[in-house]
């Protein structure tokens, strides 16, 4: 099973709790959720194709994990 697939699992099992805390704010299962699918779908129109590899060299954030899991 991939990260991506137990993260799906967690979110649909616990939408509305808290995923991650970072610098006080408090990010749910389904935020996350919403915003890698966001992301992906924005890869996707530049017309990544899974399978593309794609650099990104961020630092412990929220937008790593959004990044990581599209």
């Amino acid at each position: 099973m991939l990260v991506r697939d137990l993260f799906k699992e967690q979110a649909a099992k616990t939408p509305g709790a808290a995923a991650l805390v970072f610098k006080e704010k408090e990010t749910t299962w389904q935020e996350i959720d919403s915003l890698s699918n966001r992301f992906a779908q924005g890869m996707l129109g530049l017309g990544i194709k899974k399978g593309d590899r794609v650099a990104a060299i961020l630092t412990n954030s929220l937008e790593f994990i959004v990044t990581y899991l599209a």
